[in-house]
């Protein structure tokens, strides 16, 4: 498998796993009142398989996803995600971020999404405050699990240049 698309189809199905999971965990712990928001999980596994290009595009497909499975406005989440990582891809380029700084990145990215949507929303305060804080201690977990997921299925013998040719300019 050393075609960098097919890359993109193994990470962003395997996003479409993880929003499937998370869909099914929000369908128990719903009538509990408590609603998972995790869409920070998706910056990590992208920055080590894919190049720039192709992980923008795996996020904004991911986005429309999250939106039509959470019945948000279509576009919310392709677009700040997309915007995020725009942001801040050089972070993730550097290569030098151990994962606890991915974690906290993470966590960041996902409250500031959550913050946004609390916005743009009827979301209630304390329900927003609650959601969030659930979400935060569950953003650790499912992290390592699909970075665990992500690794473990996609080879890692495949030298960073063929994966992102600009690095090797």
């Amino acid at each position: 498998m050393n075609n960098p698309n097919q890359f993109l189809v193994l990470v962003t199905a395997l996003n479409l796993l993880l929003v499937g999971c998370i869909a099914l965990i929000n369908s128990v712990l719903g009538p509990l009142g408590v609603f998972l928001y995790l869409p920070g999980l998706f910056f990590h596994p992208h920055y080590q398989i894919l190049d720039s290009y192709r992980n923008l595009l795996s996020l904004i497909v991911t986005g429309f996803i999250l939106d039509h499975s959470f019945n948000h406005p279509f576009g919310f989440h392709a677009f700040f995600l997309g915007l995020i990582y725009l942001l801040t891809k050089d972070f993730f380029h550097l290569g030098k971020q151990i994962f606890k700084h991915l974690i906290v990145y993470q966590i960041c990215t996902n409250s500031l999404l959550a913050f946004l949507w609390f916005l743009f929303s009827g979301w209630g305060g304390v329900r927003f405050l609650s959601d969030l804080f659930f979400s935060t201690l569950l953003i650790i977990p499912i992290s390592l699990w699909h970075s665990s997921l992500c690794n473990l299925l996609t080879p890692r013998a495949i030298p960073s240049s063929e994966l992102n040719p600009s690095k090797s300019k």
